[in-house]
């Protein structure tokens, strides 16, 4: 969300292109932290807020990142993370200090954008069995938010979850 720090997006670019210039590059957005997050240095950028963060990173993404033609797409995990924040889970998709994903529901939340983004499929016509009982009570939300996402990458979506 720092525009500042993309002064070397373009060597990191050509370079990954280089190594493998038939590939299709993708960008990860980050997620926004929480607002009680204890792992924020820049936090002043963002005015200690997370929605501030979070419009911050969409910006750098369309504005910046998508810029450089070789970068095929982005991925939206920052935005599945934030829709599923708006669900009944709000800060369990973060692990205690409020930046770094969980791994019961934080995981899944990115996996299944991951899996969207890269196959095109949509999570919805995905059958399998999760035997963590975390992840299958919930697996309706970290659908939704990363589907959600998928088709609004740079817009919060409010869960009906």
């Amino acid at each position: 969300g720092d525009n500042t720090k993309f002064s070397n997006l373009d060597n990191m670019v050509n370079y990954v292109s280089g190594k493998c210039p038939d590939g299709h590059i993708l960008w990860n957005t980050i997620w926004a932290f929480t607002k009680d997050t204890k792992y924020m240095p820049d936090q002043h950028i963002y005015n200690y807020d997370d929605i501030t963060m979070y419009k911050k990173i969409a910006e750098c993404a369309q504005n910046i990142v998508l810029q450089n033609k070789k970068i095929h797409s982005i991925v939206p995990t920052g935005t599945a993370v934030m829709n599923a924040r708006t669900s009944g889970l709000k800060n369990q998709v973060h692990r205690d200090d409020g930046s770094h994903l969980s791994e019961d529901v934080g995981y899944y939340v990115g996996a299944f954008t991951w899996f969207g983004a890269i196959t095109g499929m949509s999570i919805y016509d995905v059958n399998y069995i999760i035997l963590n009982p975390t992840v299958s009570a919930n697996m309706n939300v970290f659908i939704e938010s990363a589907e959600n996402a998928l088709k609004n990458p740079y817009e919060i979506t409010p869960s009906r979850y």
